[in-house]
């Protein structure tokens, strides 16, 4: 994801930049049994450098990342940002 994506913090009610993040961080995500929960990430880290793309989904949203950066599908499963557009692969969105 770019520097300039904002990430949620449930924690804090704020969406701050990636690149802004500069120590552990609380994001919400899935438990085993799909429930959306708060839990704990780990700092950001720079990956490399590999070219970025502005990723519109059809509820209007925006998601700055490469083309392999991984969402999860409907059915539980892990897919690029590149196969889920390249196929119209229905993403879980909670928002």
């Amino acid at each position: 994801m770019g520097a300039e994506q904002g990430l949620f913090d449930p924690e804090t009610g704020q969406n701050t930049a990636i690149g802004r993040i500069k120590s552990d961080f609380t994001v919400l995500s899935r438990n085993t049994d799909g429930r959306i929960e708060p839990s704990k990430a780990a700092r950001p880290y720079i990956k490399g450098i590999a070219p970025l793309y502005r990723w519109t989904f059809s509820n209007g949203r925006e998601i700055v990342a490469t083309a392999e950066h991984r969402v999860l599908d409907c059915n539980g499963c892990w897919v690029s940002l590149y196969e889920a557009f390249r196929y119209k692969v229905e993403l879980v969105y909670d928002g």
